[in-house]
């Protein structure tokens, strides 16, 4: 018996664990072919995939700085890694650039955040928040804004939950719609991951299956003599 209830328990622990998985290639923008242009960055026209799993989209004309935290322009950094987002680029006219990816999505809710970055300076306010970027999942779309405040390099923990109806293709899109002054508008680590599975379980719960267990072991201590 000892050993039924065992196998019992490390099932039940098995099947409730859950573990985090990221369902976006290069989430953290580490991947692909990076050409220093000597000022720690590399600009991206609208069309390319030289990020590994990322197509640059946004306005006409507009480009995005892929930036490493070696750039030579004063505190703009990431804490998620070495390589992040600048959605303005060299491109003052809104809307910005951004980024998109197509994922393929099984039926559920799901939880798409991102850290959206500003640089804070009171010697230079053209750095200044706020900033904005409108990130799309599907039909489900939100404008998100830091606030003008905090101090040096301040990124933002953003957060878009949307549904999926029918399994199939998703596209998820970050372009940035918003920068004061036009200077620097950040992006980082996008992680999306599935909250709640809409696909019904294809075999019992677990409570039943205990329940199965447990009248079983009751029937065969009843038959002892």
């Amino acid at each position: 018996m000892k050993q039924i209830r065992n196998f019992v328990l490390v099932g039940v622990l098995f099947a409730g664990g859950a573990f985090a998985n990221n369902l976006l290639t290069n989430g953290s923008f580490e991947l692909g072919t990076f050409v220093n242009d000597g000022n720690g960055e590399q600009l991206l026209n609208a069309g390319s995939t030289t990020m590994t799993g990322w197509t640059v989209n946004g306005g006409t004309g507009a480009t995005l700085s892929w930036l490493n935290n070696t750039n030579t322009y004063g505190g703009v950094a990431t804490p998620y890694g070495s390589y992040f987002l600048d959605l303005t680029g060299y491109y003052d006219t809104n809307p910005f650039a951004g980024v998109q990816q197509i994922v393929s999505l099984a039926a559920g809710n799901y939880s798409l955040t991102f850290y959206l970055g500003s640089y804070q300076s009171s010697t230079a306010p053209k750095a200044g928040g706020p900033v904005s970027l409108t990130a799309t999942a599907g039909t489900t779309s939100n404008t998100f804004t830091t606030p003008s405040s905090g101090s040096g390099n301040v990124w933002g923990l953003q957060t878009l939950n949307f549904s999926v109806a029918t399994a199939g293709n998703v596209t998820i899109s970050l372009v940035g719609v918003y920068a004061a002054n036009h200077s620097y508008l950040g992006l980082d680590n996008v992680d999306l991951e599935l909250v709640t599975s809409g696909v019904p379980e294809p075999a019992m719960s677990i409570p039943l299956a205990l329940a199965g267990v447990l009248f079983v072991l009751g029937r065969r201590k009843r038959a002892r003599p």
